[in-house]
């Protein structure tokens, strides 16, 4: 018979406390921060992945546990502190794909950190040779939208299947709050059109092209 719950936490910080130095420590420190969460506990699930960020500053599993953090920091209406773990999950996603867009499916909610301002010398302004400079050519692209929800579980769902699939999936938030699953960014319309039609064919539903600046 598997032990239940409260027993595996009370297994796993005994690692914590009595092996703390051991090689198993963070491991059993991203166990219970999952296990939390799953319990929806985000107090204990905050608790414990602060301090595998705190007591194991280089262990590769820190991403993991932010990931879990920031979310449950979300929970708490902590959007500051949730936002910080997110992008340090962001930052050591490192090759993994669908932990990425698990990641940035999160970072949509999130502001981009401030940044310092920094003052520019004035030039001189160039002298009018009198001929007419042209601006650049404004750059389109073409995407396919697949979803459009509020809810994560759909969204995380979606974008598993589609990475089965070998489609390049991310999300967009929109200013109503939801989060759109699109797949690629095509130079023509005709790409995306052909790209629509894979996409009706083996995810199904009512996929179609969107203009992307």
């Amino acid at each position: 018979m598997a032990p239940d719950a409260p027993t595996v936490a009370s297994n796993l910080n005994r690692i914590v406390v009595e092996y703390g130095a051991g090689p198993w420590a963070d491991d059993a420190l991203l166990l219970l921060t999952q296990l939390y969460f799953a319990q929806h506990d985000p107090a204990q699930t905050v608790q414990a992945a602060e301090r595998l960020n705190r007591d194991y500053p280089d262990s590769p599993l820190r991403p993991r546990a932010s990931f879990y953090g920031g979310r449950a920091y979300f929970e708490l209406k902590n959007e500051a502190r949730g936002c910080e773990l997110i992008r340090q999950a962001q930052d050591g996603a490192g090759d993994d794909v669908e932990f990425k867009n698990q990641v940035s499916f999160y970072a949509a909610r999130c502001s981009p950190p401030a940044t310092a301002t920094t003052t520019n010398t004035t030039t001189a302004p160039p002298t009018d040779t009198g001929a007419k400079v042209q601006p650049p050519a404004a750059s389109r692209a073409y995407a396919v939208q697949v979803l459009a929800v509020k809810s994560a579980a759909q969204v995380d769902d979606m974008l598993t299947r589609l990475k089965v699939m070998g489609f390049e999936a991310r999300v967009v938030r929109d200013s109503t709050g939801f989060f759109k699953v699109r797949v690629g960014r095509y130079a023509t319309r005709e790409e995306a059109q052909r790209a629509q039609t894979r996409l009706k064919q083996r995810v199904g539903g009512q996929p179609f092209v969107v203009d992307e600046p």
